[in-house]
C-alpha cells in the first residue's frame, strides 16, 4: 500500500506512521527500509530500525549508538551540526558527520556545545561561533514531525498474500533466477526437485510422445540460461490478462509431436524428410557445457513446427538406438551441404560440438550474402539459416536474456523443460548421457522445435528492421569464425605457470610470517587472515575485550558484523594514525591469493587435456 500526504515529506510521513503504530501497537516491530540520515532520530531499541537496501546493513540504537557514541534523541543536534546542502539546512563549516558525532557526544547536546564555544580553539571554533545564531533554525530543519494526518491499514497493507504462481513466471520471464528460489524459501514453499531419471527408462523406439509439467527452473545448458539474458518488454505481457500461457507452466503443448530416430528405419524417414526441408533447425545435446570438452550425446532436428525429431547417439540404453558412427555418417551429407539452410540458437555451440564430432556444418549463412526469405514467404521456409539467439538480439539488444527458454517463454508463450528436471543441479548434477531416452527425447526435440518458431518469428522482423544485410553479411559469417578461433583456443605454457605460481607461494608465506608475527605483538594472539569474521575481532576489537583487538574504530558495518573488504582496507592502510602494518599485510596477501587462485591455478586448469 502506498501512503503520502501532500505538503508533507516522506520522512515525516514516516515519522507520524511509526510514532502512531508505537502508542497503538506497541507489541510491533518496525523495519524502515531507507537509507535517509534523519530517519535515525526514530530508531529505538527492540522496536524501530532501520535496513539498507543497497548495502543490506541492519542499524539498531544499539548499533548506532556503537558506531558514533550517540543516541537517537541525539541525532537531531548532530544533523543540525553538520548541515545539509542537499535540503538547504546551514551547518557548520568544515563539520562532517564524524567530527559531528565526535562533538555532540563530547558535549552531550547542540546547547551545551554552543554554551562552551568559546573554549574551542581554532578555526573549528570561530566557525561554530560565526553559526551558532543559524542553529537552532537547522535543528527545527531537521527534526522530523510526527503529525502529517496520514493512515494506514495493516491489514490492507499486508503482503502476506503473494501469489507464487503468479510472481514465478515473471521472475522466470525477466531471468530473475536467484530470487526465485529466495521468494519460495520465503513464502514457506520450497521446491521440490524431481530426481533425475525417476519416470524411469524408455525402451520406446517410436519416440511420440508429449511433455511433462515442472516447477523448476534453473539450468547448465548455455543455450538454455536464463541468465544470459527474458526480455524486459514482456514484463508487462506477463501480467496482462490477456496471456495466461505466460503463467503456466506446462513445458510443451500437447499436440507438439516429438519422435526419437532409434532404428534404421527411423533415420530413413528422418533423412526423407530432411532432404525435402527448405529449412531445418538443429540442436546438439551433450556431455558438458564447454564444447571443447563435451561428448556427443545426440542431435534434435525439426523442419516443421510443433514437430522434430531426437537422434541419440550415446544414453545410459545404448542397445536402444543407433551409434554414433552410424549415425553421423548418414546424416553427414545433408549436415555439410552447404545449399540447405539451418539455424541453430547459440549456433556457435553446436558447430563447435560437431566438428569435435566429425562433422563440418554447412548451410548456416556462413558465406557472406546468403538471402532471408521474401516477405511473402511464411515460417521458417526461405530461410537462408542463422542463429536465433543473434537474431535476437539484433532486434532488440536490450533484452534482459537472450537464452532459448526466456525467449520461448516470451514470445511463443511456452514454458520449456528445464535442463535441472533431467540432470538435477549442483554436486549432484549428472550428465545428459545419464537420463532415459523418453525424457530426453522431449527435451532436445523441444530445443529444435523452439529454434525453428523463433527462427519463423525472427525472420520478418529482421526484415522489417532493415537489419537482414547486417545479419546475414557480418553477424552469421563471423559465428564460425568465432568457432573456429574457439576450437584453436590460446597455446598456455603449464611449466611457466607452474613456475609463477611456486615464486607467488613463497611469496605469500613470506606475507603471512610477516602478519602473524604482527598479530603476535600486537595482540598477543594470531587468526586465520582468510576468516571476515577473525579478522574482523583482531581488527576492531577492544585491547581488553576475551578476544583482544587492535580496537581500530570500525568503518563500515554489514548484517553479518563489521566490514573487512578491500575498500575498508585500504582506508585502514592508508590512516596515518592506524601504525599497525595488519591491514596493508592483509590486503597483499589478498592479492597475491587471488592471483595465484584465480589466474594461474584456474588457468592451468581451463587447460583442455585433448589438446
Amino acid at each position: 500500500q502506498t501512503v503520502g500526504v501532500e505538503s508533507f515529506e516522506a520522512d515525516d510521513t514516516i515519522a507520524t506512521l511509526v510514532s502512531h503504530f508505537r502508542r497503538e501497537r506497541p507489541d510491533l516491530r518496525i523495519r524502515i527500509i531507507s537509507k535517509d540520515k534523519d530517519l535515525k532520530q526514530l530508531l529505538e531499541e527492540d522496536h524501530v530500525e532501520l535496513f539498507d537496501l543497497h548495502t543490506d546493513a541492519l542499524i539498531t540504537e544499539s548499533s548506532f549508538k556503537e558506531d558514533t557514541g550517540l543516541t537517537p534523541a541525539q541525532v537531531i543536534d548532530m544533523l543540525a551540526l553538520m548541515g545539509d546542502t542537499v535540503d538547504n539546512v546551514p551547518g557548520v563549516p568544515g563539520i562532517g558527520p564524524k567530527t559531528a558525532a565526535q562533538l555532540i557526544a563530547e558535549h552531550g547536546s547542540l546547547d551545551a556545545l554552543l554554551a562552551a564555544a568559546d573554549s574551542i580553539k581554532g578555526k573549528r571554533g570561530e566557525n561554530i561561533r560565526a553559526t551558532a545564531p543559524a542553529l537552532p533554525l537547522s535543528k527545527q530543519l531537521v527534526t522530523l514531525r510526527d503529525d502529517a494526518p496520514v493512515s494506514l491499514d495493516l491489514d490492507a497493507a499486508s503482503t502476506s498474500r503473494i501469489h507464487l504462481d503468479r510472481l514465478i513466471p515473471i521472475c522466470k520471464e525477466l531471468g530473475f533466477n536467484r530470487y526465485q528460489d529466495e521468494a519460495r524459501a520465503l513464502l514457506g514453499q520450497p521446491e521440490v526437485m524431481p530426481a533425475p531419471g525417476d519416470a524411469g527408462d524408455s525402451s520406446d523406439s517410436s519416440g511420440a510422445s508429449t511433455a511433462t509439467s515442472s516447477n523448476s527452473t534453473s539450468t547448465s545448458r548455455s543455450k538454455r540460461r536464463s541468465n544470459d539474458i527474458a526480455p524486459a518488454d514482456s514484463l508487462f505481457s506477463a501480467l496482462a490478462a490477456d496471456a495466461p500461457a505466460a503463467t503456466s507452466n506446462n513445458a510443451t503443448d500437447s499436440n507438439d509431436h516429438y519422435r526419437m530416430a532409434a532404428t534404421r528405419a527411423d533415420l530413413d524417414e528422418l533423412l526423407a524428410e530432411l532432404r525435402a526441408a527448405p529449412v531445418i533447425a538443429i540442436d546438439t545435446e551433450t556431455t558438458h557445457i564447454r564444447p571443447t570438452r563435451a561428448d556427443l550425446c545426440g542431435l534434435s532436428l525439426s523442419t516443421k513446427p510443433a514437430t522434430a525429431w531426437y537422434v541419440p547417439v550415446r544414453s545410459p540404453t545404448p542397445d536402444k538406438h543407433l551409434d554414433q558412427p552410424t549415425v553421423l555418417d548418414a546424416l553427414r551429407p545433408i549436415l555439410e551441404d552447404p545449399t540447405k539452410p539451418k539455424v541453430g540458437h547459440n549456433l556457435k555451440y553446436d558447430l563447435v560440438v560437431l566438428r569435435r564430432a566429425g562433422i563440418d556444418l554447412c548451410g548456416y549463412g556462413e558465406d557472406a550474402g546468403a538471402q532471408i526469405a521474401g516477405p511473402d514467404q511464411k515460417g521458417g521456409e526461405g530461410s537462408a539459416g542463422g542463429d536465433t539467439m543473434v537474431a535476437s538480439y539484433l532486434i532488440d539488444s536490450a533484452r534482459s536474456s537472450h537464452a532459448m527458454d526466456a525467449l520461448a517463454l516470451a514470445l511463443l508463450r511456452r514454458t520449456n523443460i528445464p535442463i535441472s528436471d533431467l540432470i538435477g543441479t549442483g554436486k549432484n548434477q549428472k550428465t545428459f548421457d545419464t537420463v532415459p531416452l523418453d525424457l530426453a527425447t522431449r527435451y532436445a526435440a523441444e530445443d529444435a522445435d523452439v529454434t525453428l518458431q523463433l527462427d519463423a518469428l525472427f525472420q520478418p522482423q529482421l526484415r522489417a528492421m532493415g537489419l537482414g544485410e547486417l545479419y546475414r553479411d557480418l553477424e552469421v559469417p563471423l559465428i564460425g569464425a568465432l568457432a573456429d578461433m574457439e576450437r584453436t583456443g590460446i597455446l598456455v605454457d603449464p611449466a611457466e605457470l607452474d613456475r609463477q605460481t611456486h615464486r607467488l607461494r613463497a611469496q605469500i608465506d613470506r606475507v603471512l610470517d610477516r602478519f602473524h608475527e604482527a598479530c603476535q605483538a600486537a595482540v598477543a594472539r594470531t587468526i586465520d587472515p582468510d576468516s571476515p569474521k577473525q579478522l574482523s575481532g583482531l581488527l576492531f576489537n577492544k585491547p581488553n575485550a576475551a578476544d583482544p583487538g587492535l580496537g581500530i574504530k570500525p568503518v563500515k558495518r554489514t548484517k553479518t558484523g563489521y566490514s573487512t573488504d578491500a575498500e575498508v582496507l585500504d582506508r585502514l592502510a592508508d590512516d596515518p594514525a592506524i601504525k599497525s602494518p595488519i591491514p596493508r599485510l592483509v590486503l597483499e596477501y589478498r592479492q597475491l591469493a587471488k592471483l595465484v587462485s584465480t589466474y594461474l591455478v584456474a588457468l592451468k586448469d581451463e587447460i583442455n587435456p585433448d589438446t
